[in-house]
């Protein structure tokens, strides 16, 4: 068997399981016996080991950490961009001449260089990720009659994206490095939130409205979005 934590919530209505490279999470409406959770457990169990097995044979994470170095390839909207170091007289990112430029004044240097190239790339990337998905939320939203109130972006460890009750949207800018597809499936899959606060049959039928090569995408994210990293 396989360990794994068990998320109670009395706002969840059905049993559910997430795999990640974290470990196994079992989430379950908080009046669910403990047996039902292990009958459900037991269930799934060929289907967790799979992709337990899977987040086993992928590249170490610490292989794939970002070193902020001259020439080191960086990914954006699905294309690869090596890096450009050069001095100047301000802090500045732009994507120019086929590199992704980062340019330091070296006066106002307060840490390390890598440090501050990489609080550069961040900054820059979070900047990209608010000028393409707010309007595009809001696009989406408006194609199915809804309105989106807030659009934020952060780095968080395990979502992709998230749309409270509310109606606020928020991203994980990292999704920055992806294909365009697979943003504007991200953009569909919280969007359609709005309408179907949950993942039925309904909902995913709102996806596929949104974006008709849904799976597609889903699969590339889930294949390949570990190795997003900046």
């Amino acid at each position: 068997m396989f360990d794994y934590q068990l998320i109670r919530s009395t706002r969840r209505k059905t049993l559910a399981i997430k795999v990640s490279p974290q470990g196994v999470e079992v989430r379950a409406p908080s009046w669910t016996s403990t047996a039902e959770v292990s009958r459900f457990v037991a269930h799934k169990r060929s289907w967790v080991q799979h992709h337990l097995q899977r987040f086993a044979s992928l590249p170490d994470r610490q292989a794939l950490k970002k070193q902020y170095v001259e020439g080191e390839l960086f990914q954006y909207l699905g294309q690869s961009y090596p890096l450009q170091i050069r001095p100047g007289k301000r802090h500045a990112v732009v994507l120019e001449d086929g590199c992704l430029q980062v340019t330091l004044n070296q006066r106002l240097q307060t840490a390390s260089p890598t440090q501050v190239i990489q609080r550069q790339l961040e900054r820059w990337y979070r900047q990209q990720a608010q000028a393409w998905l707010t309007p595009l939320s809001h696009q989406l939203a408006a194609r199915i009659a809804r309105r989106v109130g807030s659009v934020k972006v952060r780095r968080t460890r395990s979502k992709w994206g998230h749309c409270t009750i509310k109606g606020d949207l928020q991203y994980n800018w990292l999704i920055m490095a992806a294909p365009p597809a697979v943003i504007h499936y991200l953009v569909a899959h919280e969007v359609s939130h709005l309408v179907h606060h949950n993942h039925s049959p309904a909902f995913w039928q709102q996806v596929g409205q949104l974006c008709p090569d849904w799976q597609q995408q889903r699969d590339w994210l889930k294949a390949h979005g570990y190795q997003l990293q900046v």
